[in-house]
This record gives structure tokens, sequence and C-alpha cells, in this order.
């Protein structure tokens, strides 16, 4: 079963077995709710003045839609442990 209002803030998960939906594919609009909108409000950041820096600096949404097709060379703990068989 899934909250509405925790939906609406970014927050998505299925926690009810049997009714937990893995894997987690986020849409575009939670994506930007994840990676900006939660922070921004957190720590009182103004996205109209950063936007100018993420257009130059950030990734694309077809970037973030697209699965790793590698670990990098230097892959962190958290890359590695989350690789499994997705990554070779």
């Amino acid at each position: 079963m899934r909250n509405s209002q925790q939906e609406a803030d970014g927050v998505v998960a299925e926690v009810v077995f049997p009714n937990t939906v893995p894997p987690f594919f986020p849409s575009f609009v939670q994506m930007r709710k994840i990676l900006s909108e939660n922070a921004a409000k957190l720590y009182d950041f103004d996205l109209a003045a950063l936007a100018k820096l993420a257009a130059v600096h950030g990734a694309t949404v077809a970037e973030l839609a697209t699965p790793l097709q590698r670990l990098p060379d230097d892959p962190n703990d958290a890359l590695r442990r989350g690789a499994g068989a997705a990554v070779a």
C-alpha cells in the first residue's frame, strides 16, 4: 500500500508483503524529487539560481535513465555491492 503524501514528497516504496515490488524504477518526476527538490527543501537551496550550473554540470534525464553498462575503474563499495549481476 502506498501513502500518497509520502509519494508526493518523493518517498516511494512498497513495503507490505507480499505486495513489495522490486526493483525500484522511479519516474522522472520521482527522480527530480529525489535528486533535487527534497534536498533543496531541506537545505533551503534556490533551485532557480542553481539551474544554470545544473544545465552545464548536471546529469541529463537520459543519463539518469540509462543503467551502468560497466563499473568505473575505481568503484566505491556501494557500487560494488549494488552491481551484482546487473553490471559486468
